[in-house]
Order: structure tokens, then sequence, then C-alpha cells
């Protein structure tokens, strides 16, 4: 991993051409595949399905939590912090990043505009690197790796029924810890998609986030207000556009976003 957040892969070529045969009991790294010289799909080794599960990793609900009845706000909030916890730690192990130092809580509550359901944001201790938005309570997961059009998933009445009450995750790369942005993921059936919710937290003085094509200064794409430390911008997903954080002074802060 980069200084910037960004990762930094060596490729090998197999030796067997066509494929690849993993036999190490604990596998990490990526694998991709090319064709004509384009590289046409890639993805962390291990890590070939939508979902993760963090029972293991999350700590024991807050007292009251389970006894039947329905979450108090700040009782779910709590349990997304530590879900959030799990599956970062989760997605960096699968994807065969360092998982220490642990990742910290950058932000939490209910997303701006949402149906309320708390939510948190980690990311790693020294601000750059890979972020996890996690929105449920639940340690069980579904991860947004994709569009609703171009999602894949096995969509059937078992599969749905048996994760209605997982939470939801997705990811993003930061490369500060004063301005982050991740999409929102919301829930199609049995697995998670990536929505055109573009939820961003800000240094704790900002008063409003807009978005700008990188190429256009002055072009404003979209603009939201801070509302309890967050704001969500409406934005299509792979829209390539700048992230400025604004408060009451000039000089607003940037983050790249897509």
């Amino acid at each position: 991993m980069a200084a910037d957040g960004g990762l930094r892969l060596a490729w090998q070529p197999a030796p067997t051409g066509e494929y690849i045969l993993l036999d190490e009991r604990r596998i990490r790294g990526w694998w991709r595949v090319e064709c004509e010289g384009k590289v046409r799909q890639q993805s962390p080794v291990g890590f070939g399905v939508a979902e993760i599960s963090g029972r293991g990793g999350a700590k024991p609900p807050p007292a009251g939590a389970t006894g039947g009845g329905p979450l108090t706000v700040g009782d779910e909030v709590r349990m997304a912090e530590e879900a959030g916890r799990s599956s970062s730690r989760s997605l960096l192990q699968a994807a065969g990043l360092p998982a220490e130092p642990p990742p910290v809580l950058r932000w939490s509550g209910r997303i701006p505009g949402g149906d309320g359901t708390g939510a948190a944001l980690v990311a790693p201790a020294a601000g750059a690197g890979p972020l996890v938005l996690h929105v449920g309570a639940s340690s069980d997961a579904l991860v947004a790796l994709a569009r609703p059009d171009d999602a894949t998933p096995d969509d059937t009445e078992t599969l749905t029924a048996s994760r209605a009450d997982w939470a939801l995750a997705s990811s993003a790369v930061s490369t500060s810890a004063e301005l982050m942005a991740v999409r929102v993921p919301a829930r199609s059936g049995g697995h998670a998609v990536l929505t055109d919710q573009l939820l961003v937290v800000p240094p704790a003085d900002a008063v409003q986030v807009v978005a700008v094509f990188p190429d256009q200064p002055g072009s404003q794409r979209a603009s939201s207000t801070v509302i309890d430390g967050a704001a969500v911008l409406q934005l299509p997903v792979g829209l390539q556009v700048t992230v400025q954080a604004l408060d009451r002074r000039p000089g607003p802060g940037v983050s790249p976003a897509a």
C-alpha cells in the first residue's frame, strides 16, 4: 500500500498460462485476467462472494440490545461501529492488506436522507487507505461491489430471506483523514448494490460539500449541507468528480471521488 492510500501490485504471470491453482492454507493477494493486452477482471484472492461474516470479531451487543424489542438508535449505532471495525478487518485480510494498526472509527450516526439505520465509517488510523461504510447493526454484511445493472447475484427467495437482517457494506480508498467519500450501499434482494448516493465525511468545521468536474474549475455538479458530521451527494456511479468541503472561510478541502 502506497503512502497515498493506493495499491501498488506486482503482477507475475501464472506458470500454467490459462489458470491458477493455489493450494496454500492461507492465501493472500490479488488475481487478474488479461485478454489481448487488456485487463478483463481482477479481485482479491479468496474474496469471491459479496458477503462477510464478522461474528467472530465483533464485540457482544450492548446490554439490553438483545431483549427482543427494537434497538434504540444509540444501541444500533454502537453495534454498527463494532461491526464496521470487524468488517474492515475482514476485507483487509481478504485483500492481503495489513490490518495493523487496527482501523479506527471516522464517523457514525444516521446517513442524511436515509431510512434512519445506524451506520459507521471505519478507516485506517493513518487516514490514507481503504475505508469501509457499514450500515446496520448486524455483524454479517452484504458487500456492494457493483451498480444494480452490473451486479450478477443469486436472487433465490431462500437466499434473500436468509439475509434479510444482514447489514450492508461498501468500500472506497481515501487519500486523507480529513475528507472521506464512499458510496452508500442498498439492498436488492439477497445482495447489496452501489447507489448514486455518495456519503461524504468532511472536516469538523465544514458546513457544505460540493462536487465539481476536475477539468472544469467552478463547474458545480452537486452540493449538500453537512448534517451531524456528514453529507450525501447525488452522483451517478462512475462519474469522475472532485469533492470539496466548504466552511465559512475560503479554501476548501479537496478529495477525488467516483
